[in-house]
C-alpha cells in the first residue's frame, strides 16, 4: 500500500490594491498640475510558501511571466470596462516529491484584493458583485490539463502587502469555522436601541456620549456608527453625532456590561458644553442573540444566494474583523464586515495536486495584476513587485526565471533585466536577496514632473484633513485645524517660488 501524505500549501501571489481618487477622474490618469490624486496603491505578489515544514515536495524551477499589453485606467465607471482589462500573471512552479511515497497537497493562491480603480456594483446580468468577476476569467493546471478550483476568502488588514503572515491566515482557511478564546457560535450578543429625543431646536452639531470600562476577557461592546471615543482616566469615553428621532444601536457580546450608560448631550463634538436631550433604551427592540446569529446577520443576500463567499468563510472573516478592531477596555473600535465589504476580502483560488513518489508535475496558476499608478511622471509610471522573500521557507527552491511581455518601458531598472523581442527578462540561480520590483511607462524618458504640482496636491491633502478634524470630535482638532490652515499658505508660496526658479 501506498503511504499518502497530505499537505496543506499556500502560493501565496498576494495583490494588494490601492486608492482611488477623492474627485472623480477621466478614463486616463490626469498630469499632476490638475487637482486630481496622483498615484494609486498597487500590487505585491510573493511567491510559492511552504506551510507544512515536514512537506518533502521542492521547487525545483518557478517561471513568473507579466503579460502586461495594457495599462489599468485609474477608475473604471462598469464592470465591462473593468472586466476587459487583461494584464495578467503566471507562475509556473515545477514540484519534484523527493519521498518513496505520493503526496497529495491543497494549494492556494491569494491574489489579493478589488483594486479600488475598479467599479463597485452589483452586476444584474451576471446576478453577482463584479467583485468577484475577474477571478474566474484565468486558469489554473497540472502539466497542460485545467484542474478544478474553487474560491476562497480571508479578510484583508489592508491594500498593502506589509507584514503578510501565511501562519497567521492559515487558520482562516481551514474547512471549519475558526477557534477563538473569546468567540463561538453560542456567545450570547445583546443589541441595545437608544433613542434620541429633547435636543433643542438648531442644534445640529449636538453629540451624545457616554464613559465606558469592562473586561475584554469577559465583554466586548460594538457602538455601531460610533464618531468618537477619548481616554477618560481608566475608562473611555463613546460618542456620536445625534439629533432628535436618531437610534443608537450598541452590541455587547459575551458577558452583560457591568453598568448602565449614563449618557450625556452636549453641544458639539468638543464636548465643552451641556444641552438638554434625552437618549433612551427603547426596551421593545432589545434583542438577545448568539454569536452565529449576529456573525450571519447580513450574510444572507447576493454574497450567500450566488455561494460567492461561503459561510465558513465569511464566518471566519467576523471574526478575524472583531479581533482586529478589538481596542482597549473591550471596546471594539472599527468593524467593518458591514461596510466596503468588497475592498476587505482577499480573495484565493483554492486546488488539488498530487505528486507520485519521485515524481514530477508542472503546475501553472494565472491571476489578474493591478499595478500601482504614479501620476507624479509625466507620462504616468506603472510599479509592479514581486515578494521573493516568503519563498525561503521552501525546504528547497530551485532557480528563477522572469519575463515581462510588455510594449512599454521599463523606468530605472535596478533587477539587471535583459531586452527581448517581447519585453524583458531575468535569469536567477536561487532566490534573490530582496524583492523583485520594477517600473513601466510608455515612454522611455519619462521624468518627474514639477516640485510646484506635487504642492498643489499636497494643499489639496491638508484641505481634506482640515475638513475632517472639523468634524472628528476629539478635544484639540481644532488646533490641528489652526495649524493646517496657519502652514497652506506657506506650502503654496515655497511651491510658486521653486517653480519659477526651475524655470
Amino acid at each position: 500500500m501506498r503511504k499518502r501524505v497530505r499537505c496543506l500549501w499556500m502560493i501565496a501571489s498576494l495583490l494588494i490594491a490601492g486608492t482611488m481618487s477623492i474627485i472623480i477622474p477621466m478614463s486616463d490618469i490626469m498630469a499632476s498640475a490638475n487637482s486630481a490624486q496622483t498615484y494609486w496603491e498597487g500590487v505585491d505578489m510573493t511567491g510559492a510558501v511552504m506551510m507544512d515544514e515536514e512537506c518533502p515536495i521542492e521547487v525545483q524551477h518557478e517561471k513568473l511571466v507579466f503579460d502586461i499589453p495594457q495599462f489599468p485606467a485609474n477608475y473604471y465607471h462598469d464592470t465591462e470596462s473593468f472586466l476587459s482589462y487583461n494584464a495578467s500573471v503566471s507562475a509556473t512552479y515545477t514540484f519534484y516529491n523527493p519521498a518513496d511515497y505520493t503526496v497529495k497537497a491543497t494549494l492556494a493562491f491569494p491574489f489579493g484584493v478589488l483594486p479600488y480603480y475598479a467599479p463597485y456594483d452589483y452586476d444584474e446580468e451576471m446576478g453577482k458583485s463584479n467583485a468577484f468577476l475577474d477571478t474566474e476569467k484565468y486558469a489554473i493546471t497540472i502539466n497542460g490539463e485545467e484542474i478544478e478550483k474553487k474560491f476562497r476568502y480571508t479578510l484583508s488588514d489592508g491594500y498593502r502587502n506589509d507584514g503578510f503572515d501565511i501562519m497567521e491566515l492559515l487558520p482562516y482557511l481551514g474547512d471549519t469555522y475558526v477557534g477563538d478564546d473569546f468567540y463561538d457560535m453560542a456567545t450570547p450578543v445583546t443589541k441595545y436601541c437608544y433613542e434620541v429625543s429633547g435636543i433643542p431646536e438648531g442644534k445640529r452639531s449636538a453629540y451624545a456620549s457616554f464613559l465606558h470600562t469592562c473586561d475584554p476577557a469577559k465583554t466586548r461592546i460594538w457602538f455601531r456608527g460610533v464618531n468618537g471615543r477619548l481616554h477618560e482616566g481608566e475608562q473611555i469615553s463613546l460618542g456620536s453625532f445625534v439629533k432628535n428621532g436618531d437610534v443608537l444601536i450598541i452590541y455587547v457580546l459575551g458577558e452583560e456590561l457591568p453598568y448602565t450608560p449614563d449618557w450625556t448631550v452636549y453641544e458639539s463634538g468638543s464636548r465643552e458644553t451641556e444641552i438638554a436631550g434625552a437618549i433612551t433604551e427603547n426596551l421593545q427592540k432589545r434583542e438577545v442573540l448568539t454569536f452565529e446569529e449576529f456573525a450571519f446577520s447580513h450574510y444572507f443576500g447576493e454574497f450567500s444566494d450566488q455561494s460567492i463567499i461561503s459561510a465558513v468563510d465569511w464566518y471566519n472573516a467576523v471574526v478575524k474583523s472583531l479581533n482586529d478592531a478589538q481596542y482597549e477596555y473591550g471596546f471594539i473600535d472599527y468593524y467593518g464586515m458591514y461596510t466596503e465589504i468588497e475592498t476587505r476580502f482577499t480573495r484565493w483560488y483554492q486546488y488539488e495536486i498530487e505528486i507520485p513518489a519521485k515524481g514530477m508535475i508542472v503546475n501553472t496558476v494565472t491571476a489578474p495584476i493591478y499595478p500601482s499608478i504614479n501620476g507624479d511622471w509625466e507620462p504616468s509610471i506603472y510599479g509592479y513587485t514581486y515578494l521573493t522573500s516568503p519563498a525561503k521557507t521552501w525546504k528547497k527552491f530551485g532557480n528563477l526565471d522572469i519575463e515581462i511581455n510588455t510594449p512599454y518601458y521599463l523606468i530605472n531598472d535596478e533587477n539587471g533585466f535583459t531586452k527581448t523581442e517581447t519585453g524583458y527578462a531575468l535569469s536567477l540561480d536561487g532566490l534573490p536577496e530582496g524583492e523583485i520590483e520594477f517600473t513601466l511607462s510608455s515612454d522611455a524618458n519619462a521624468k518627474r514632473t514639477s516640485f510646484f504640482s506635487n504642492c498643489l496636491y499636497g494643499c489639496q491633502f491638508v484641505t481634506w484633513l482640515s475638513c475632517s478634524c472639523l468634524t472628528y470630535p476629539i478635544v484639540g482638532c481644532r488646533a490641528v485645524l489652526g495649524v493646517c490652515i496657519t502652514y497652506m499658505p506657506i506650502v503654496l508660496t515655497a511651491g510658486l517660488l521653486l517653480f519659477k526658479k526651475r524655470k
